[in-house]
């Protein structure tokens, strides 16, 4: 399963086409207070999954993410960076686009 890098002082959306089973690894160079979306699509291929790598946390609100099945749709996924506890807290999670 290959691992997807982002580096957040790069900007704040991150477009990745997936072309297998991935990992959103924990960015590099976070800032406390960041917030970084990753617009997540499908190849024509459809149906990949992604792993959300352990800086990643979940709460209530957003409690799990599966992403879309169908080739070529897109999901929102994005996060709050804290530095303190070196999480990326996922805030929203939207599907289906």
């Amino acid at each position: 399963m290959s691992t997807i890098a982002t580096d957040a002082s790069q900007g704040n959306l991150f477009r990745v086409t997936l072309g297998g089973n991935r990992t959103l690894g924990t960015p590099t160079n976070p800032t406390d207070g960041r917030v970084a979306t990753w617009e997540l699509v499908q190849d024509a291929t459809d149906s990949r999954p992604l792993t959300l790598g352990s800086a990643f946390g979940l709460g209530s609100a957003v409690s799990s993410v599966t992403l879309t099945t169908t080739a070529n749709k897109r999901d929102s996924l994005t996060a709050i960076c804290n530095a303190a506890k070196s999480k990326w807290y996922v805030i929203d999670f939207a599907k289906g686009y």
